[in-house]
């Protein structure tokens, strides 16, 4: 893989990768995805017709479906570990633009990120809404405010049990 990132080692997008591995683990992903060869933030190193979307105002980072990822030289470590997952997440579930089963490994992917970091499980949920669901998630148009609420508690519940899960794979292998 050519990596070509600028102040974020290839070891902590390698360990954000294997969180992601974790997440996707025992999720039905119907499609493989392409080999990751390149993940870099030189615009340069993408064809010309790939630019136009790299250069929008406010895009942290972008996956294309070929196996490469770009991500902004601009953002701060943090923002670019969240990057990082959001990316990746995009790269093992190809079939699947911010839909259930994404937005399901997305988000238990950042949880064991934040675990890691030694975030409570309140903190963990309050970030899962805001990050992996809210910006996501869409109903149908006869859903009052009580039930999209709803259904967002339960999809971050789900979503925590999951995390939780596969922490016995991180306590195994002496990461947590």
């Amino acid at each position: 893989m050519d990596y070509n990132i600028t102040d974020f080692p290839k070891e902590e997008f390698l360990r954000l990768w294997d969180l992601v591995l974790i997440a996707r683990e025992g999720t039905h992903t119907p499609w493989q995805p392409a080999a990751l060869y390149r993940v870099s933030e030189r615009i340069e190193d993408f064809a010309e017709t790939d630019r136009s979307a790299i250069l929008k105002p406010g895009y942290s980072g972008m996956y294309y479906n070929d196996g490469q990822i770009w991500m902004n030289r601009e953002e701060r470590f943090r923002d670019k570990q969240d990057t990082a997952l959001h990316e990746l997440v995009h790269h093992e579930i190809p079939h699947e633009a911010h839909g259930n089963t994404w937005r399901k490994v997305y988000g238990t992917a950042l949880a064991l990120h934040l675990r890691e970091c030694g975030e409570s499980w309140n903190v963990i949920r309050s970030l899962i809404h805001t990050r992996a669901i809210l910006p996501y998630r869409t109903f149908r148009s006869d859903k009052t405010d009580l039930e999209k609420k709803q259904a967002w508690a339960d999809e971050v519940e789900a979503i925590v049990q999951h995390a939780q899960s596969k922490m016995a794979i991180l306590t195994e292998r002496g990461k947590r």
